[in-house]
């Protein structure tokens, strides 16, 4: 939302008198002066300040870490599954919520949702890539050759470059390994074919993190949080470096 509109819906004053607040120089956001009613802020990231009382943050966007089971669609709505949005609280639940960082059906872990279209938009793109990191069992061994393989950048069986990728191997054994995954693409079935190209299959996937967003053990399959501090304060920091690029 624009400075103009959060002052209008915060504090209910007629445009007059919300030009005069900023005219005067009775405004702050992050602790400077600010004039300009057309500036584009969230209350939520930002600190916005009114003769040095903050106004709006229930104004502001929202940005939840949800953990999807498996067996959920990472979906608005659905005729047969259930979908991550209808895992919220009737008090929770807003249409305009996008999902950031879309999960297969059997797949679980961590999923994004935020109506900050600015922010969903930023982290679906290719050119400002966040990495993403994955929990990965397969039914057969990890090695090093694998971790090299995708280090230099894995060629899959369509043709598809995929980008350098890390994998830490957890556990291994001819018959079942386990690992982290981090990548910076989200193609379609990514991570599933990646190991397949290698050899072995996917039996199960759990996404972990979303750039500055972790999946923490005290958010259970099929709950969801705000996001912390520490998060929001580095999302923020992501759109400020959108802004000068």
């Amino acid at each position: 939302m624009t400075l103009d509109e959060l002052l209008q819906q915060a504090l209910d004053l007629p445009v007059k008198n919300r030009k005069r607040l900023l005219q005067s120089k009775q405004v702050t956001c992050d602790g400077k002066i600010v004039t300009d009613r057309m500036l584009t802020v969230d209350p939520v990231l930002f600190d916005i300040r009114v003769n040095g009382k903050r106004i709006g943050k229930d104004f502001g966007h929202t940005y939840l870490a949800l953990n999807k089971p498996k067996g959920v669609l990472s979906a608005k709505k659905d005729s047969e599954f259930t979908t991550v949005l209808e895992l919220l609280k009737e008090q929770d639940f807003d249409e305009s919520l996008s999902i950031v960082g879309r999960l297969d059906r059997d797949s679980t872990g961590l999923v994004f949702l935020t109506n900050n279209g600015q922010l969903h938009y930023l982290f679906e793109q290719a050119r400002f890539a966040k990495e993403k990191q994955y929990r990965v069992t397969v039914n057969g061994l990890m090695d090093q050759i694998m971790v090299e393989a995708f280090k230099s950048g894995l060629l899959l069986e369509d043709g598809t470059q995929l980008k350098p990728a890390k994998l830490r191997i957890l556990n291994q054994s001819v018959s079942e390994s386990s690992g982290i995954v981090t990548i910076t693409e989200g193609k379609r079935h990514q991570i599933k074919r990646m190991f397949l190209q290698c050899g072995v299959k996917v039996t199960d996937l759990h996404r972990i993190m979303i750039g500055p967003i972790h999946l923490d053990g005290a958010t259970q399959s099929g709950q969801y949080r705000d996001l912390y501090k520490e998060e929001l304060q580095e999302l923020k920091q992501i759109m400020q470096e959108l802004k000068r690029s």
